[in-house]
């Protein structure tokens, strides 16, 4: 299950980033999307649906998969356009 992505040094962050999305850092942005797609099927809220408690587990994991893939993508972006200041 992915970790909470937390208040760390940015490339401590991108790097729980990468790991909460289960892939190698410093994957180009095809891949991130692609195992942001791939977890948030595996981890969809309304395929738990039946159990709250998981339900609810299923949420803020789908919430964590989503803020990764949003900071890694930014990032990369940001990179590409020589925006980082460098912080990544």
């Amino acid at each position: 299950h992915p970790e909470p992505v937390s208040s760390l040094s940015a490339p401590d962050l991108l790097a729980e980033c990468y790991a909460n999305l289960e892939i190698p850092v410093g994957s180009n942005r095809a891949t991130i999307k692609k195992a942001w797609k791939t977890q948030m099927k595996k981890y969809h809220p309304d395929l738990h649906c039946a159990d709250p408690e998981k339900k609810r587990i299923a949420e803020e994991l789908t919430r964590q998969l989503t803020q990764a893939h949003q900071i890694l993508d930014t990032a990369l972006l940001k990179k590409a356009r020589g925006e980082n200041n460098g912080r990544f």
